[in-house]
C-alpha cells in the first residue's frame, strides 16, 4: 500500500513540473496567436504585457533581437507600448518609445488611469504638455490643473479654447 502511494505521489509530482513548463509554452503560444491577428496584434500583445505587468513583453514579440527588422515591427512596437500605458498608467514605460514626440503623445495616456500632475510636469511640448493638465482635469475633476494651461495661451486660439473648455468641461 506504502508502496502505490509512493507511486502516485511520484507521478503527481512529475505532472505538476511538467504543468509549469506547459504554462510557459502557452504564454508564448499566446503572443504568437496575436501576432496572427494582423490589425490588431499591437492591442492583443499590449493585453498580454498588462496581464503580466511587464511592457518587455511588446519589445519581445515584436522586435525580439533588440532591433526591429521591418517598419511594421517597429509600429506595432510603438503602438503596444502606447496601449500598455493607456491600460496601466505607467508614464515611464513611454520612454521605451522610439521618438520624442511619440514619448510626448504616449505620456497623455497614462494621465487616464493614473491622476499625477508630475507627468505632465515631464512633458517638454506646449501643445503635449496643456492637453495633459486639460485631460488631468478633466478625467478626474481636478479644476485646479486647468490652470497650469499655457499662461502664454492668448496669443494662440486654439490654446485659448483649450482652456477656456477646461474649466467648462470640468464643472459638467
Amino acid at each position: 500500500m506504502t508502496k502505490i502511494l509512493l507511486i502516485g505521489l511520484l507521478i503527481l509530482v512529475v505532472a505538476l513540473s511538467g504543468c509549469l513548463q506547459d504554462n510557459e509554452i502557452v504564454q508564448d503560444n499566446e503572443i504568437e496567436f496575436c501576432k496572427g491577428m494582423r490589425s490588431l496584434q499591437a492591442g492583443c500583445v499590449s493585453e498580454i504585457a498588462i496581464k503580466r505587468n511587464d511592457v518587455g513583453v511588446c519589445s519581445a514579440a515584436f522586435c525580439p533581437t533588440g532591433f526591429c527588422i521591418s517598419g511594421e515591427d517597429s509600429v506595432n512596437r510603438q503602438d503596444c507600448i502606447k496601449f500598455y500605458v493607456e491600460g496601466t498608467g505607467d508614464a515611464e514605460a513611454c520612454n521605451l518609445m522610439q521618438y520624442e514626440d511619440s514619448i510626448q503623445n504616449c505620456k497623455l495616456g497614462a494621465i487616464a488611469k493614473n491622476p499625477d500632475p508630475k507627468i505632465c510636469e515631464q512633458i517638454s511640448e506646449t501643445f503635449y504638455r496643456n492637453n495633459c493638465y486639460y485631460d488631468l482635469a478633466e478625467k478626474h475633476g481636478l479644476s485646479q490643473y486647468c490652470n497650469y494651461i499655457d499662461e502664454n495661451c492668448e496669443k494662440d486660439t486654439r490654446c485659448r479654447w483649450l482652456k477656456q473648455g477646461c474649466f467648462m468641461a470640468v464643472e459638467e
